[in-house]
Parts: structure tokens; sequence; C-alpha cells
């Protein structure tokens, strides 16, 4: 749900004010719904010296979305606007500084290229990573909302991705809106992670193949066959398919970002033992 920077805040109140410009009528009122409390009371939080338990912000962390990281912030401001001596402020000032501090680095870490072994364990670890990197090349999935309702993936774990790849230097984010960055990642045949990456690539055609519609079969192709051939001809057609992949990748490369498609391919020999 949410849209502005959440680090850029030491008040949680100016923070939750800021969503609202953004959201408009009806954002206290589904806050109001999720803490189980009246609209007046979120009214007089926002408007007054009182302010919302931890339990209230661990339920806005659900409403809005939060990733864990997030999450930990908001507590932590809660903490830091409820702390009723000085050296306790100045406690939670330290680490809210300290966070601050923390993301900063990490803006300037992102001129910095290639991705690491840690990183590429991490992308290929899901489908997710990689579905989400590519989804922020299409002009309607720029925000975490978006992205969340096109591939089904729940709005906490679209953030959490989306910091991650932050990290990875693969995307850049501007005021919650994001991009593709110039970084790449690209597996080597020999990658220890490169099972996973057709695993997991493989098992999401075979979901398409559950969950296909007559009305979308003229715009998907699925093959399979077990055949025999001379050791000859193995080599030819092997060539020929890495013909065709680079032909359809060149294509691909210099087509306009609209839909996201799965592109699969398996040539291979069956052991009969």
């Amino acid at each position: 749900m949410s849209q502005a920077d959440i680090f850029k805040f030491r008040d949680y109140k100016e923070y939750l004010h800021s969503l609202e410009e953004d959201q408009g009528r009806g954002f206290r009122a589904r806050i109001a719904r999720k803490l189980n409390c009246q609209s007046a009371y979120i009214s007089q939080v926002l408007g007054s010296e009182a302010h919302f338990t931890l339990e209230h912000a661990d339920l806005l962390n659900q409403l809005l979305g939060h990733s864990e990281v997030q999450a930990q912030y908001l507590l932590l401001l809660v903490q830091y606007s409820r702390a009723g001596s000085m050296s306790l402020r100045k406690h939670f000032l330290k680490q809210i500084e300290d966070e601050q501090h923390k993301r900063s680095r990490l803006k300037e870490r992102l001129q910095i290229s290639g991705v690491d072994d840690h990183h590429q364990s991490l992308y290929y670890s899901s489908w997710k990573y990689p579905a989400i990197h590519v989804a922020i090349s299409l002009p309607d999935y720029k925000s975490p909302n978006t992205i969340s309702e096109a591939l089904g993936i729940s709005l906490s774990e679209v953030r959490s991705i989306l910091e991650h790849l932050i990290e990875m230097r693969l995307i850049v984010e501007d005021d919650g809106w994001y991009s593709i960055s110039k970084h790449r990642v690209h597996l080597a045949d020999n990658s220890p992670f490169i099972s996973q990456h057709h695993s997991h690539w493989r098992y999401k055609a075979l979901e398409s193949l559950n969950h296909s519609r007559p009305e979308d079969q003229p715009r998907r192709l699925h093959y399979s066959s077990v055949v025999t051939l001379s050791k000859t001809d193995i080599d030819l057609i092997r060539e020929h398919l890495v013909k065709q992949i680079e032909s359809t990748k060149s294509i691909i490369r210099g087509s306009e970002e609209e839909e996201i498609y799965g592109f699969n391919l398996d040539f291979y020999p069956v052991e009969c033992h």
C-alpha cells in the first residue's frame, strides 16, 4: 500500500501523513479497521501528543505491507516517539540515525558493478527474484502494489525482494517507484546455481500448463517429445537450437516491454538403465 520512503522520516506521524497525502480519503478509515478502533482515535493520534502502541505499529506494518526491515524501522520510530526520558530518546534516536546512515551508504555502493556469489545465491533461490526484477521493466509495474497484484506475491515479500534487488544493484528506487539499473546478472554454464534457475522455471512452465485457458492457447507454446536419432544429427539439432535461441534473444533485446513471458527449452539425453 505505502509509497513514501519510510527511512527518510524520524517521526512516524509525518510518515503516515505523507502516505495519507498520496492515498487520499479513506486512509484513516482503513487504519481504524485494521487497529479495530474508531476513526476518531486515529485522528486524535495523528493530530495530538497521543501515540500508537507497539501493538498498533505491528498491525500498521501488516496493513502497509512493510518488509521486515521497514517493519523494524517503524517500530523503532514509535519507540522513539513514546520514550519518556531524554536518555531513552537519545538511545532510540541513535538507532534511527544509524539505520539512515546505513541506507545512505547502501545508495553510495550502488555505483559498484557486479553481483557477488552471495547475492547470486539469493537471486536464484526462487523464481520470484528474477520475475520481480524483469517485471519492473514494464511501465505498469513500477510500484510494490502493482507487482504484488500482477505476480500473486504478498506485498511484504515483494518489498523484501525489492530491497535485496537494490542491494544487488540490479534496480534503483526513487520515492517508492522502481526501475531497472544498468547492472545485469548472468549465470555461467558451470555455475552452482544453474540447476536451481532451470528447475524454478520448469516448475513455472508446469504451473502454466495446469492453469491454461482455451483463450490463451494462441499465445502460448508447449512441446514435449521423446525421439531417437543419430549421434551426428544430435550435434546438428543442438547447433540449430542454439542459433534459434540467439535469434530469439536478439528479437527480445529490441522488443518493447509490455508483458512477462517464460522462455524455456530442453533438449537432452534420456538415460536408459
